[in-house]
C-alpha cells in the first residue's frame, strides 16, 4: 500500500506465484502493483478477509479420498510455509485414509511414496479449490522409501494454513486495499 501511495505501483496488490516444480533454481515470482498474467491466468474468486492483520479467510466442505465434513474453518493463505496445516482430528483423519505415519521425533507425517493419494478440496467463498496429489508428497527418506506427507498437525483446532501445496497450486493475488486476497490457475503447469 505504501508502495502505491507513493506511485511506485499501479496498484496496492501483490501476486505470489510458486513453480510446482523448481527450474534452475527459480522457485517462482512475487508481481508487485497487479495480477501476475504471464504467469497466472484469470482471477477465479476473491475471497474477503476474515481478519485484516494477516491473510486469514474462511473456507469449509474438505474432502480426501474417502474422508469428508462440512465443517466451517478459517485459514491463514501463508505461502512461505512448506505445507498445509490443519486441526489435529481432522488432519488425523486424512492421514488414516492414505496410511500416513506420524513421525514423532522431526513431528510430521510419513506416507509410502508409491501410495496412490488422493486430491485435497474444500470450499472458498462457493468455489471448489483442489490441491492435487502431486502437491502433497515431500522428499523421499533417504533410508526407506517414505516421503513426507505435507499435512500437519496444527495446535488451534478449527484454524488451518494452507501452505506450499496451495500457493503451488494457485496463484495467491493479496489486495489489502480491499481487504480480501484472490486466486488464479496458474499458466501452463
Amino acid at each position: 500500500v505504501n508502495a502505491y501511495n507513493q506511485g511506485v505501483v499501479d496498484q496496492p496488490i501483490y501476486t505470489i506465484y510458486l513453480r510446482k516444480n523448481i527450474q534452475n533454481g527459480d522457485a517462482g515470482v512475487i508481481t508487485y502493483g497487479g495480477v501476475d498474467s504471464t504467469n497466472c491466468g484469470s482471477v477465479i474468486a476473491y475471497q474477503p478477509l476474515a481478519k485484516y492483520d494477516n491473510y486469514i479467510i474462511a473456507f469449509s466442505g474438505i474432502s480426501y479420498g474417502s474422508y469428508a465434513n462440512s465443517s466451517t474453518y478459517t485459514t491463514l493463505v501463508d505461502s512461505t510455509s512448506g505445507s498445509i496445516g490443519g486441526p489435529p482430528s481432522v488432519i488425523a483423519n486424512m492421514a488414516k485414509v492414505v496410511g500416513a505415519i506420524h513421525d514423532e521425533g522431526y513431528l510430521f507425517y510419513q506416507v509410502d511414496c508409491d501410495k496412490k493419494i488422493p486430491s485435497f478440496t474444500f470450499t472458498i467463498g462457493g468455489k471448489q479449490y483442489t490441491v492435487d496429489s502431486n502437491q502433497q508428497l515431500g522428499p523421499k527418506n533417504a533410508t526407506s522409501n517414505m516421503c513426507e506427507w505435507k499435512f500437519y498437525s496444527y495446535v488451534e483446532d478449527g484454524f488451518w494454513i494452507f501452505g506450499g501445496p496451495f500457493a503451488k497450486s494457485y496463484c495467491n493475488i493479496y489486495d489489502p486495499g480491499n481487504k480480501r486476497v484472490g486466486f488464479a490457475l496458474p499458466k501452463g503447469q
